[in-house]
């Protein structure tokens, strides 16, 4: 935010009587919206997978965490294939949201 602040379309906007909470809204956050969201969106198979691993082996809740960890220790490759297709799955779910979210937010980003 604090890059875009010092931009020349935000000197025109304030030139042009925006008031700072328009500037903001409008000009500024949309602009720095992009970043955000790749970076969240992309973050989030990766919070369900590994996260779940980590939480449900160290206080033992049963889980996809939980039956990923005893297939990797055992060997179990149906298993694994399954929780791999599964994050699969998932990263290609958010990378379409993802994309939708883009043209939700910035309308120049065209989807083919």
């Amino acid at each position: 935010m604090v890059e875009e602040m010092g931009k020349a379309y935000v000197r025109s906007a304030q030139s042009l009587g925006w008031s700072p909470w328009r500037l903001m809204i409008k000009g500024v956050f949309k602009n720095t919206l992009i970043p955000v969201i790749t970076r969240v969106i992309f973050s989030i198979p990766f919070i369900f997978m590994e996260g779940s691993l980590l939480l449900e082996n160290f206080f033992g809740i049963p889980g996809m965490g939980g039956v990923t960890y005893n297939a990797v220790t055992a060997g179990d490759l149906p298993v694994l294939k399954a929780v791999v297709g599964l994050g699969t799955l998932l990263y290609l779910m958010v990378l379409v949201f993802s994309d939708i979210v883009y043209k939700w937010v910035d309308p120049r980003v065209v989807l083919k």
